[in-house]
C-alpha cells in the first residue's frame, strides 16, 4: 500500500531574470497559498494517508537546491512549519538564465527519489 496520498513538488525560479521582489512574491505566495484554509483542509482530508510536500528553488543547467526535503504533512503544524522554511528562505543565487528543462528534469529525479505515493 502507498504511503502517502499524493507527492507535491513546488519549484521556485530564482533566475537572473527574478527580481528580488519577484522572488519575495514567489516564497511569500507559496506559503501563504499553503496556509489558506481550504489548502489546510485538503492537506489532512485522508488521515490515513497524508500529503508529502517538498520543494527546490532552480535556475541555470547546474543551479538547483533542495529547500524542503519531503515531508509528511499529517497536521497543521507540519504544514505551517513547511510553509515557514519555503516562506522564509533566501535565494541561493540570481545570476543564472532561465533552464526550465533542467528543472523539470531534475524535477522528475526528485519524483523517482521520493515517496511511494498513489
Amino acid at each position: 500500500m502507498a504511503e502517502c496520498r499524493l507527492a507535491l513538488l513546488l519549484a521556485i525560479d530564482v533566475s537572473a531574470s527574478v527580481d528580488p521582489e519577484e522572488d519575495l512574491l514567489q516564497r511569500g505566495g507559496l506559503a501563504a497559498a499553503l496556509l489558506a484554509p481550504e489548502v489546510v483542509e485538503g492537506f489532512l482530508s485522508d488521515p490515513d494517508r497524508p500529503v508529502v510536500l517538498g520543494a527546490f528553488e532552480w535556475s541555470g543547467r547546474f543551479a538547483k537546491e533542495v529547500i524542503l526535503s519531503w515531508r509528511r504533512i499529517e497536521t497543521a503544524e507540519d504544514l505551517a512549519e513547511a510553509a515557514k522554511a519555503i516562506g522564509g528562505g533566501r535565494r541561493g543565487r540570481d545570476d543564472l538564465p532561465t533552464a526550465i528543462g533542467d528543472a523539470l528534469g531534475y524535477g522528475a529525479s526528485l519524483f523517482r527519489k521520493g515517496p511511494d505515493c498513489l
